[in-house]
This record gives C-alpha cells, sequence and structure tokens, in this order.
C-alpha cells in the first residue's frame, strides 16, 4: 500500500488565492528547472512547459493537500515515484505543489526518466522526444546509438 499526497499546502494566508496561481502557471509556462538523475538539472521550455502548466495548473490552484492510498499487483520491490513543484512564488513564500502524477519502476535505483505525460512505456524509461529527464540516456529508436545528456 502506498500513501501520497496531492495538492498544495501554503504557508501564507494573505495570499490572493486567484492571482497567485495564475503567477505561478505563468512563471511554469515560460519554464523552469528540473533535476534528474544524479542531480543533473536543465530548463524545461517551449511546448513542454506550457503543456505541464496547462495540464499540473489545478494542483497549485488548491489551498490543500488530500491524502491517498493506493496499492498495486506488482513485486515488493517496485518504487512509486511523484512529480512535485517546489515553488519560490513573487511573494517571498516557499510552497510544494504534489501532483497526481505518478510512476512506478522497478527498484529504487530505477529513477523515471521521463517529464509526466512524456512516458512510452508503463515504467518511464522511454521518451517521447524532447521529454526526458536531464542525466538520463537517451534511448534511440532503430538501432542507432545512445547519447548522454
Amino acid at each position: 500500500m502506498y500513501g501520497f499526497s496531492v495538492g498544495t499546502k501554503k504557508t501564507s494566508t494573505t495570499t490572493e488565492q486567484s492571482a497567485w496561481s495564475h503567477s505561478v502557471t505563468m512563471e511554469v509556462s515560460a519554464g523552469f528547472s528540473v533535476e534528474g538523475i544524479g542531480g543533473a538539472k536543465t530548463t524545461i521550455t517551449g511546448e513542454i512547459s506550457k503543456s505541464l502548466a496547462k495540464s499540473d495548473s489545478h494542483f497549485w490552484s488548491v489551498s490543500v493537500t488530500q491524502q491517498f492510498q493506493m496499492s498495486f499487483n506488482g513485486t515488493k520491490h517496485q518504487e512509486l515515484w511523484q512529480w512535485v513543484y517546489d515553488i519560490a512564488d513573487p511573494y517571498g513564500n516557499q510552497v510544494t505543489t504534489f501532483t497526481a502524477n505518478l510512476a512506478i519502476t522497478d527498484s529504487i535505483e530505477q529513477m523515471p526518466r521521463c517529464l509526466p505525460g512524456y512516458a512510452l512505456d508503463d515504467s518511464y524509461q522511454e521518451c517521447l522526444s524532447g521529454g526526458e529527464l536531464p542525466g538520463t540516456r537517451r534511448r534511440q529508436l532503430r538501432g542507432q546509438s545512445s547519447d548522454y545528456f
């Protein structure tokens, strides 16, 4: 049984919710930093950042977190991963938003390699072009060579 939270727990009650949510959506749309395997970092921009901002904006528009429990049939060594935004807003608040974007990998050593919505397989190891997390091997289809970034 796995437990996870969804939503945003805000530390400030003075922030006007609608304006705050809109400003976060605009910031994420413009681009955001993401940390991948081994601490490698990159900035996500363009259509990918706009797509993620649109699909995830409802998670930071709520002011409380909801708790969920989930079970699945798999091996006891599988690991559940959750996409989380750490937001430093213009008002000086540090806020964490927990999304419902989840990935299950074969072990804790096998981190997801793809951004939410960009996986070609259930374990988030094969990604659509441009949807790879930093520090992961980009796997080329049709026997082409692999490269790292």
